[in-house]
């Protein structure tokens, strides 16, 4: 008999011991940071009730970087409003409110029945912002601080928060092993049938491929890949080509003044001949 009061006894207080551990798993929820959606210029991210127990007060903080993000909009997010309608419907309340005009921005949402996902979707926040092109959010970027979460009891509920932060970068096909923001070059703004986009292609050292006008596919050649081209743009060449033409035309005109020259002796000398002559033959007559 003794025996067995002693097990009774031993039973329940192991059961006294465990209670405790047993609440305290019991009252936990767990939170995410996702990234949902981004581009090159822009990002949208959510908060989200993932599981647990489902919570009738909660208070949280969502911290960005403002040197990198600008809030655009911050919203309650579906998740919340499918409960809400939810609730309504029976005839119950629910209150959410956020204060988007300060860093941290501040949700506060209060229930008399525990908030639980409808359709699976659990998001109570939704936040789009505009951010520096080029640039990916990060987990260190928006961080997320759990202030308050209580059940319809007024019990503590322990959150955990964790971040989903690799969206593929939304409206771009990428390719395997290529980076989400590839640099661009002169020729990714370049139409096909552009004479000017052929110009560009060649000043980034590439060779040009265009149609004639028979439809015909002919090359243009760099400056850079055609040798004749080098040699015929050699500054050398050229101070060379303008002395020969320079000796050329001295010579010229030491030619032509020689010629005038000579031209004009004889003339002279002719006329001297003349004078001469008509002044001997009057002298001969008298």
């Amino acid at each position: 008999m003794m025996k067995k009061i002693i097990s009774v006894l031993i039973c329940i207080v192991i059961a006294v011991m465990t209670l405790p551990f047993t609440v305290s798993a019991a009252d936990s929820a767990s939170f995410r940071v996702r990234l949902a959606e981004q581009t090159d210029k822009t990002a949208t991210v959510v908060v989200e009730f993932t599981d647990g127990t489902g919570f009738s007060a909660l208070d949280f903080e969502v911290k960005y970087n403002s040197l990198k993000l600008k809030l655009t909009e911050a919203k309650l997010g579906s998740g919340y409003k499918l409960f809400r309608d939810a609730q309504e419907e029976k005839g119950s309340q629910i209150i959410g409110s956020i204060n988007p005009d300060s860093n941290p921005i501040k949700l506060s949402v209060a229930t008399l029945e525990p908030f639980a996902k409808i359709n699976n979707d659990g998001i109570l926040m939704r936040m789009a912002f505009s951010k520096i092109g080029g640039t990916k959010v990060s987990e260190s970027d928006v961080t997320l601080s759990v202030t308050n979460c209580q059940t319809k009891d007024m019990k503590d509920i322990t959150a955990s928060v964790s971040y989903d932060m690799d969206s593929a970068v939304s409206g771009d096909s990428e390719q395997p092993n290529q980076t989400a923001y590839a640099q661009r070059t002169s020729k990714d703004n370049m139409n096909d049938n552009d004479s000017a986009s052929a110009a560009k292609d060649s000043e980034i050292g590439e060779p040009v491929t265009a149609t004639d006008s028979q439809g015909n596919v002919i090359t243009v050649q760099n400056d850079e890949d055609d040798p004749s081209a080098e040699n015929s743009s050699d500054p050398s060449s050229a101070q060379d080509s303008s002395s020969n033409a320079k000796i050329t035309s001295n010579k010229s005109k030491t030619i032509a003044i020689v010629a005038v020259a000579v031209i004009l002796a004889a003339g002279i000398a002719v006329l001297l001949y003349i004078i001469i002559r008509n002044k001997k033959k009057q002298e001969t007559e008298f």
